[in-house]
This record gives C-alpha cells, structure tokens and sequence, in this order.
C-alpha cells in the first residue's frame, strides 16, 4: 500500500526540502519544523527528558544513596533477556561507581524459574543478607514476591517498563513510565532505558566527583537493550539509540569488542545489533543461563571475554537450528489459514520456553496474525505471543485471567501459563472469540508499506544523502520503501555460491537510463518468471554499495511484480496472488496442499489434523539430515542418512519402495518413492532448484496408486528445509 501524499500547503512551507525526503517527513507525521529539526538531528542534551520527572524518582534515589552509605547489600533483579541483561549490567556499573561494594545481581533461569521476581528466589535473597533488592525490566507484575520481601525486612525498588497490572506492589519506590499517574513525558523506553534514566539521575546528584563522561559511556549498553526489545525508535529512544550506537562502535567494554568482531562489520548499526549481537546475548538465556551474557558485558578479562563470546556465537548455532526445526513443526500445525483464523497457535511436547517467542513472532510475521506457541511439560502450557497493531494481545488475555495461571506483556508480546488440558482448550477457544470480533473488519493480508512510488532517475545521491539522517531505522522507523513501475528488464543473473541471489538490469526506456538491482536469496522464486524484454514494478530499498574505494546507489529488491499483473491503485505483495497458477509460492508457508488438479488446495482441513504426530516425528528427522549435510549434497546422500535416522528412531518404512500403477492403455509400469513410512505416508526426496509440476503429478500418482493419502516432497536444496505435503483426497488411509 502506497502511503497518502502530501498537500500543495505542506510543500509550500518547505520549499528547501527534496520532495523525496519531504514525503518521507510527511508520512512519519512531523510537519513541523521543531519536530523536523529533533527528528533529523537528534541531540543529546536537548532532546531528552528530565529524569527528575519519574513521580518516585526522589524515593527511590534516598534508598540508594542510604543503602551505599551503610554499605548494605544490594541485589540487581534482572530479566534474562539483552534488555534485562544490558540493564542489569548498566545499573551494576552504576552503583558501582557509585561506591556500593557490596553488590550481587540475581537474574532468573529462564527454564526453572521463568519470568520476573519469584517466592523462592526472594527468599534465597533473604537468607544471603540482603537488604535492598532493585528491579531492572521486571517487578511491576509481582506484588505478592514484593509483599514477602517486605514481610522479611527487605525493600525493593521497581523499574519496570511493562504495562500495569490490575493491583501495584507495595514497594518503595516504582520508577516506570506506562503508569497512568506517572508524569514522565516518554512512554515508551525499553527496561534499560528506565534503569538508564535511574542510572543518569544518581550520577548526576552525586557531588563526589564528575560523572558527565561516565554517564555516556553507557548508553552502548542502551542502544543493544532498546533495539533487542523491538522498542520505538521515536522521540527519547531515537536519541538515546542514535548516540548509543556512536558509543557501541568505539566501545571499551572487551566482551562487547569481541561480539562485534564475530558480526564481521565495519559499523555496528541497528540492523547489526538486532541480527547479530542480540541474538548471542539472548541465546545464554535461551539456550542456558543469562549470567553468561551479563559476564560478557562486565568482565575486564580478554581472555575470558573471548571465550565467552565465542561460547555465545555456539549457542546462538544451536538457538538457530532449534529455532528453525520448531518453525517448520509449527507451519505444518498451521497449514493455511483461512479469513476465520484470526489468531493462531502451535503447541508441542517439550518445547523451550525460552524459542517459543522467537517462532511466534516469525509466524506473526509471515502471516500477519496474532500467534501464540506454546511448549507443553507434563500438565504445564508455557507460552508466548507475539500480535500486530490492530490487537492488544495483552488486554485480551486480561479477558482470559481466569484460565492463567500467569501471564504479561505489551501490547504486540506476551508470556503466558496455563495448568490443564482443560483451561487450554477453553482459553483458546474464548481468546479466538476475542479475535474474530476485534479483526472482524481488519485486512490481514500481508502488505508492504510503501513510502513514495519515484521514478529511476530520481534515486540518486540527493536522496541517499537525505536517508541517511533518517537513521536509526527500526521499530516506528522503518526504513524507506520505494516503488517504481514501467521498468523494462534488460539482464537477468543470479549470484552467491548457491545461485541463490538476483541480479538485475533495470531500465526506464523513457529516461534512458537503467540501474542494477540486487535481490538477496530470491533468485529461486524469479529467475524462471521472468525474462528479457519483461516489464516490472518494483519495490526496493535504497542503499550505498562501497567496494575497493568505489561507491555507488544500491537498489535492493524487497518484492517484484511482472506490470500486466499489477493493481495501479494499490500495491500489495502480488508474487502469491495468482491462485490459479501452479508455482512454488516463497513467501507462502512451505507445506501446503496439492489437490488431483495440481493445484495447491488452501480449503481442505485434512491439512491440519492428517498423521499430525507422525508428520512431526518424520519432519524432525528431515531438517536433521539437512542439518548434518547442508544443502550441497546429492538425493542418495540424503537418502542414506535418512534411512539411517529413520532405524535409529525406529521407523516402519521401506527404502526405494516400488509403486505400481497402470496408464489408461492398461499397461502395468512401476516406479520407486524413497520411502514408504508406517504405511502411512511416502516421502520423495529432491535436490533441486526448485520443486516443479511433474514432480507433484509424480507424486499424486504414486498416491493414487497406493492407495494412501498423504505424500511429502522434499527439497533439501532449499534453506530453510522445503517440505510440500500433497493430498490424495480418494484415499482410504
């Protein structure tokens, strides 16, 4: 969808400003010169808040100054998150250099423990003497933890950025921003932001010494934490984030110099802390314990920050592979969801607490609804959510209390538990009814917000100039998309070890002038649509390529359309609207339906429930084979070691199982399916590009033949692991 252009009036007040740039300005609603001015050029003094304003902040900063005169012990109670991690780290620093010496910090384990303040770790806090306990991205939802530390002579001090539960803890100071009584200006700061805010106040009233340098060189600690949470990159976090990522790239902190060599990055910018230091700092507690990325943000050891970072880079390798095993299980779960779906969910036995986050929020994404996975353990359902705009996921299991044990969030994230099949099954069935009336009437079609559709000579230098004091791009801040039609393909290549990458020769013949365009890890999907002499639209971001001293307008493909298909009053992503056409869809969940016709089927509802516990034990078999032996191997390679992982699971199959069938001039033919599974199912494995026509007709016969329903293609070329199920809807088993 194209966003609304600007008025004559708007223009006419700016006459200065690129009208690229000025729509740009326009769409993120800053039609003012002050607002222009703060967006476009941050400062640092200028364009933050008071920390003064926080309603509590007094309370809470006489506790601190008190407990260091005293030398009491205090305890940082941290999340085991990169938020809760980088400010964990921030505020132990800081009262370090405050002259507390006697600090320990508590970060909870994720698996054991989960979420937030708990009664047992409260009392282990107890019984180890400590008097003071100060909440770092937690606190604000546990008022029956505070209630006990109170009751054992112990305060506690809240910062918290999450929303406010029905009923506060009684603590003694609660610093966080989305109270509703709470005057702070800025609603919207991550858990380090808040903890930041705590920090910058203590440092700025302390007599003692200066601590205006100190108070700057944590704000890389700040930028990783706002990032990681996917919180605004707007108003306070903009400026907090745009000066943090300065500081990341000539920080001193030897864990975090060690992390940024594994990102193989000449700067550091949101999208490298948000793919690439982030997810190792969430790994130690995804995968392990949380103290491991915070031992990597404090330690004065290059020795030990070395093998830390390198422990996190291992554990970020298996965080992915079981990431990406519990994706594929969950888009077969799925299948297609119909306009009646409007929330999803997944859920399986044994599933980590700390990946089912990350798998909704891929899911939520790919299919722009709110999901919720869950893992099961015994009668225990650990779960979280990720939603969209248009629904509080939240608020709405605040409708569902009374089926939870436990849950929070934000308003697009939660955290939830469930004890009992039962409570289970009927908390799905009324957050569903929550859904379906709150999106009645929303489009959840998946679309590209499209900034300005521009013309090719106009994406140049000026405009790349102007991006780039559009930065931090992220959250509230997307970056630039642009749409320009009527071009005329002249090239077409590909690139990469694998063939995977998309070059293109663009050219708008009316202005004479044509310019390369790059599509990452999308050849698969184009290469075979398109030909010479095609005319396309495209959406692109605009870049900077720089190579040997060059540098030169980079225009990176985010969607292609062949222009006879194209809706010229409002784009969407096209590439899956031809339902009729038989082609693998990319941006569509891989496993789908094939019906007699060869075409994929999105109505029938054996999809969802046809061998489900088998087809998750087969599949967790197939991505370990790609696993094992990558995407460079050969069909009987894979083979080989699927039979052996099928023994090894204890599989009923046959190996190269031969299929007769008969042609209609009744002569008897037989062909082989690589395997025949439980009687059940056949699995036919491919190396290929791309899975075409003949080989789903291949296999619609080998079922009709068999008599059996259900059939799987595998693509092993195709990362992450493509696997097509195709149905035969005349079989009997």
């Amino acid at each position: 969808m194209i966003k609304e252009e600007y008025d004559a009036g708007f223009s006419d007040q700016f006459p200065e400003i690129n009208p690229i740039i000025l729509q740009l300005l326009f769409n993120r609603g800053l039609t003012k010169q002050d607002e222009i001015d703060r967006f476009l050029g941050p400062d640092y003094l200028r364009d933050q808040n008071d920390p003064f304003l926080f309603n509590e902040l007094p309370a809470a900063m006489e506790r601190i100054f008190a407990a260091i005169k005293r030398q009491e012990k205090i305890v940082i109670y941290g999340d085991y998150d990169a938020d809760g991690v980088t400010a964990t780290a921030l505020l132990q620093l800081t009262l370090k250099r405050l002259g507390a010496k006697d600090l320990k910090i508590y970060i909870p384990n994720r698996m054991s423990e989960g979420y937030g303040m708990n009664l047992e770790a409260v009392e282990e806090l107890y019984k180890s003497g400590s008097q003071l306990i100060i909440t770092v991205d937690c606190g604000i939802a546990n008022r029956k933890e505070i209630a006990l530390a109170k009751e054992r002579g112990m305060d506690v001090i809240v910062t918290d950025h999450h929303l406010e539960p029905i009923e506060l803890p009684e603590a003694v100071a609660i610093i966080c921003p989305t109270l509703k009584k709470e005057k702070y200006p800025f609603k919207k700061l991550a858990g380090v932001g808040v903890a930041f805010k705590l920090s910058q106040a203590l440092l700025r009233s302390d007599k003692q010494q200066n601590n205006e340098s100190f108070e700057k060189w944590l704000l890389d600690l700040v930028a990783i934490g706002t990032i990681a949470d996917s919180m605004p990159l707007l108003e306070e976090n903009r400026t907090l984030v745009k000066w943090g990522l300065i500081v990341l790239n000539k920080t001193q902190r030897l864990g975090l110099k060690e992390l940024t060599q594994l990102a193989q990055s000449k700067e550091i910018d949101v999208h490298g802390v948000a793919f690439q230091l982030a997810p190792r700092l969430n790994a130690a507690g995804r995968m392990d314990h949380a103290n491991t990325a915070y031992d990597l943000l404090i330690t004065e050891d290059e020795a030990e920050a070395l093998a830390i970072s390198n422990d996190l880079n291992q554990k970020n390798q298996a965080r992915q592979r079981a990431t990406e095993e519990m994706l594929q299980l969950s888009l077969t779960q799925i299948g297609m969801p119909t306009d009646e779906d409007k929330i999803l969910f997944s859920s399986y036995d044994g599933w980590s607490p700390g990946l089912v986050g990350l798998v909704a929020g891929k899911l939520s994404d790919k299919f722009n609804r709110p999901v919720i996975v869950f893992g099961k353990s015994g009668e225990e359902y650990v779960a979280s959510g990720r939603s969209i705009p248009e629904f509080d996921i939240t608020a709405a299991l605040g409708e569902c209390k009374k089926y939870l044990s436990e849950f929070g969030g934000h308003e697009q994230a939660c955290g939830l538990t469930i004890v009992g099949e039962k409570n289970y099954e009927i908390f799905k069935d009324k957050i569903k009814e929550i859904a379906s009336n709150q999106l009645a009437q929303v489009e959840l079609a998946p679309r590209l917000e499209i900034e300005a559709e521009i013309k090719l000579k106009d994406a140049g230098w000026e405009i790349i100039d102007g991006l780039d004091k559009f930065s931090p791009f992220g959250e509230g801040n997307r970056e630039p998309l642009f749409l320009t039609r009527d071009l005329t393909v002249v090239e077409i290549a590909t690139m990469g070890t694998m063939g995977q990458h998309l070059k293109l020769i663009l050219e708008d013949k009316a202005a004479g002038l044509s310019h390369k365009f790059v599509g990452f890890g999308v050849a698969g999907e184009w290469v075979e649509k398109i030909k010479a002499g095609d005319k396309v639209e495209v959406v692109y971001e605009l870049g900077v390529n720089e190579w040997n001293g060059n540098r030169e307008v980079q225009f990176k493909i985010v969607d292609l359309q062949l222009y006879a298909n194209s809706d010229a009053n409002k784009y969407e992503k096209h590439t899956n609207s031809d339902a009729n056409k038989y082609e693998y869809h990319a941006n569509r969940v891989d496993a789908c339906l094939v019906n007699e016709a060869g075409k994929e089927d999105e109505s029938d509802e054996e999809m969802n429930i046809l061998h489900k516990e088998l087809c998750f034990r087969i599949n967790g078999v197939l991505y370990e084979v790609q696993n094992r032996l990558g995407r460079t191997s050969n069909e009987r390679q894979y083979c080989e070691l699927a039979e052996l992982l099928f023994s090894q699971a204890q599989f009923k199959f046959e190996r190269e199982k031969e299929i007769p069938f008969e042609f209609k001039e009744g002569k008897i033919l037989g062909n082989k399916v690589d395997f025949y599974l439980e009687d059940l199912v056949l699995v036919d494995f491919k190396a290929k590009k791309n899975i075409t026509k003949d080989d789903y007709f291949q296999m619609q016969r080998y079922l009709q033949a068999s008599k059996l329903k259900l059939g799987m293609i595998v693509n092993f070329k195709k990362y992450p692991l493509e696997i097509k199920r195709v149905i035969n809807k005349n079989g009997n088993r």
